[in-house]
């Protein structure tokens, strides 16, 4: 299913999202089972991290049950047993920006992203892939646009700057971020 959303195939007028939404079935069943003490099943970090990514992927603006289903995954994915990487907030932060990137989301999508960037301090997981999808990611002529993109970046960076202490948790050395990771190099405008 995820693979075939990755590739956008949609197969009997299936819905944008529908793979993800079926994989995250299967994987509350293995939760599921898992959790009543199932030996023979087991959920992995990578169960979780392939819905966040797919769903990064296929996420159109507006789709907010699909953000919605991100988030849950997401959510679930960091109370489990498993630890939680800095690409899996990438991709949570990339679906939000496109699912929420309409104008009448303005607060909504501020108030998200601040949130998530927050916990991903906390967590020390800010890479300059999280960097990039804020400051370098798509934007839009209304809505989520340059301009808007620029000024969550300012107030963000002027509340906690990187460092080492907000990156100490990501173990790919080439993931690290810096302050080029914070300025846009791309101005394309997505059609909305």
């Amino acid at each position: 299913w995820l693979k075939s959303e990755q590739r956008g195939e949609r197969n009997g007028g299936v819905q944008s999202g529908e793979g993800c939404k079926r994989a995250a079935k299967w994987l509350d069943t293995l939760v599921h089972r898992e959790d009543s003490g199932d030996l023979q099943v087991s959920t992995t970090p990578e169960l979780y991290a392939s819905i966040l990514k797919t769903a990064s992927l296929s996420v159109c603006v507006g789709d907010s049950d699909l953000l919605d289903l991100v988030v849950t995954i997401f959510d679930k994915f960091r109370a489990s047993r498993h630890h939680v990487d800095h690409l899996s907030y990438t991709w949570v932060l990339q679906t939000g920006l496109v699912a929420l990137a309409e104008p009448h989301y303005d607060t909504i999508r501020s108030d998200f992203v601040t949130q998530l960037y927050y916990d991903c301090c906390e967590d020390g997981l800010i890479s300059k892939n999280f960097l990039r999808a804020i400051a370098n990611g798509p934007v839009f002529n209304q809505g989520w646009t340059i301009e808007e993109s620029a000024k969550l970046v300012r107030k963000l960076l002027a509340e906690v700057k990187p460092g080492p202490e907000i990156s100490r948790n990501v173990k790919n050395q080439q993931a690290m971020p810096s302050w080029g990771d914070t300025k846009r190099t791309r101005f394309d405008i997505e059609p909305m």
